[in-house]
């Protein structure tokens, strides 16, 4: 989404942008498509969405691309006063953007189990965990699907019911380490939700970077990523 500040009526989108200066995370792939698609558009890197948001605030930069999840779980945490989503950026499609669970792809089997849970979650759940989550979203209505596994599916749970689950727990709303150092975020209410369903036991394993959690997958160490995306690798 567009973020501007909220004295700001001459921005609708990126091309009232032109020559202007926005606030951007040099590590996130979203600078690179801003840099192909518009470049009249001048950017000042951030170490993180926070400070990216504090340039807006602070009249530094004109705008802001960014999740509207990361936006929202920052928003709701801190003081950054005078500032406005506009609505989607349009820079990126939203399949660009969407998350989802890695596993084995040797395990076929706990990914269709895993599927279906994630099929099964009901919109209210949705709206639970995105109201904890993602406040600024809009409330969605009420409704509820049944978990179905094939016989199948179920001996494969009586013999692996606990997984190893690793990130590197640096990336708030989605996946981050809370006060006490837990696994916390919107990540892990789906985890939390799932292992119910399913009852089964996701084991968080801290102190991995993301290098790590990568090499980890790749030598099958590791179970489960709660929060990843497709990329062309």
């Amino acid at each position: 989404v567009l973020v501007v500040h909220e004295d700001n009526s001459e921005i609708t989108s990126l091309k009232d942008l032109k020559g202007k200066t926005i606030a951007s995370i040099a590590s996130f792939s979203i600078a690179d498509e801003i840099s192909v698609q518009y470049p009249d558009i001048n950017q000042i890197h951030y170490k993180n969405a926070n400070e990216a948001l504090a340039s807006v605030s602070q009249k530094k930069t004109s705008a802001f691309i960014g999740s509207i999840g990361v936006i929202s779980y920052i928003l709701e945490r801190n003081y950054l006063p005078n500032v406005k989503i506009i609505g989607d950026s349009g820079l990126l499609k939203p399949g660009d953007t969407a998350l989802h669970m890695g596993v084995l792809r040797e395990r076929p089997i706990q990914r269709d189990i895993l599927q279906k849970a994630l099929d099964a979650v009901s919109v209210s759940d949705l709206d639970r965990i995105e109201k904890r989550w993602l406040p600024l979203l809009p409330k969605q209505s009420d409704g509820l699907e049944d978990l179905k596994l094939t016989f199948k599916e179920i001996d494969w749970l009586l013999e692996n019911s606990s997984f190893s689950l690793a990130d590197d727990f640096a990336w708030p709303p989605f996946a981050y380490l809370d006060h006490n150092d837990e696994f916390s975020g919107i990540a892990s209410g789906y985890i939390e939700l799932i292992g119910n369903r399913l009852g089964v036991r996701f084991k968080p394993e801290y102190g991995l970077d993301w290098t790590e959690v990568l090499e980890r997958i790749r030598n099958r160490s590791l179970d489960v990523m709660p929060a990843v995306a497709y990329t062309k690798e």
